[in-house]
Formats: structure tokens, C-alpha cells, sequence
């Protein structure tokens, strides 16, 4: 069984919140023992799938219409049918807003 605790190699920290326009948000930073080899990838992801799962992110009013998360990831895999949420990969954002101004966006 994979561990997610603070003893483990799987460390994470989540802030909820809300977007400036309005919308509940979630943030993940995780690290990534795996690396970046394709199978390091996959354990990584499904540490991050079992852990959002065990912490309820998606009960009662613990939901969200934006996740951001750090690094490669498929936690769309735990979207239900009912769930709206996207999932946004946080560096990718981080490099769009950075150097929108210089590129006249």
C-alpha cells in the first residue's frame, strides 16, 4: 500500500479558497519522489488520486469548480459524473501569467 502521510516520500499541502471571480478553488502542491521517468509519473498520480480521495475534496461543501495542481497529473480520473471541476496544472499558469505583459497579452 502507498502511503501519503508526513512520514512517507508523499508530501502534500492544500489550500482551498476563491478566485477572484468567484469561483471555489482548490491549490495541491505536492513533491514528486517518482522524478520524471514514465513509471515515477504514474506512482506519483496515483498517490495524488488516493490522497484527494481520502481527504474528501469532493463531499458536502468541500467542492470545487478549479484545482490546481502541481506537475504531470491525471486527477481528472476521479471526476464523477456529477463533478464540474477542471484541473489546471499550476506551472503552466504560472508561465502564462509571468510573461503575458511581455508577449502584449
Amino acid at each position: 500500500m502507498l502511503t501519503c502521510d508526513d512520514d512517507g516520500p508523499w508530501h502534500f499541502r492544500a489550500i482551498e479558497g476563491t478566485l477572484p471571480d468567484g469561483r471555489a478553488a482548490l491549490v495541491i502542491w505536492r513533491n514528486r519522489p517518482g522524478g520524471d521517468d514514465a513509471e515515477g509519473i504514474a506512482r506519483d498520480n496515483a498517490v495524488l488520486d488516493a490522497w484527494f480521495r481520502q481527504e474528501g475534496f469532493q463531499e458536502g461543501d468541500r467542492r470545487f469548480e478549479v484545482v490546481y495542481v502541481n506537475g504531470d497529473q491525471n486527477l481528472e480520473r476521479c471526476a464523477r459524473a456529477e463533478d464540474t471541476w477542471t484541473v489546471r496544472m499550476i506551472e503552466a499558469d504560472f508561465h502564462r501569467l509571468m510573461f503575458a505583459q511581455e508577449l502584449g497579452r
